[in-house]
């Protein structure tokens, strides 16, 4: 969840950053900043990710599983990072949608 909360941020900041350039009429200005925060945060959770499948092993020992534990914990932990890209980037456009309209017109 905290991993997650990294494609929050970026949708809240990028919100703000997008709805100024709209309310300034600026909107090819705003079309390139949703751009680069998408890219950036694509290239970001993927360096994430492969970092945390690298260095699961490590973290689980840090947080004390052994044996069993470990073993299950380290496939659940591998599996759960393949999907953490796109987790990332739901919370990520989730606060997004209010600032496109989207929610608006449901």
């Amino acid at each position: 969840m905290i991993i997650g909360t990294i494609g929050l941020m970026f949708g809240s900041g990028g919100s703000a950053l997008i709805a100024k350039f709209m309310g300034m009429k600026e909107d090819k200005k705003a079309r390139k900043v949703f751009s680069q925060l998408t890219y950036t945060l694509v290239i970001l959770s993927i360096i994430i990710c492969i970092l945390g499948y690298l260095f699961m092993p490590n973290i689980l020992h840090m947080l004390g599983a052994n044996g069993v534990m470990f073993d299950e914990a380290l496939v659940y932990g591998k599996i759960s990072l393949l999907g953490m890209t796109f987790f990332i980037l739901q919370y990520y456009f989730q606060a997004l949608m209010i600032t496109a309209g989207i929610i608006s017109r449901l």
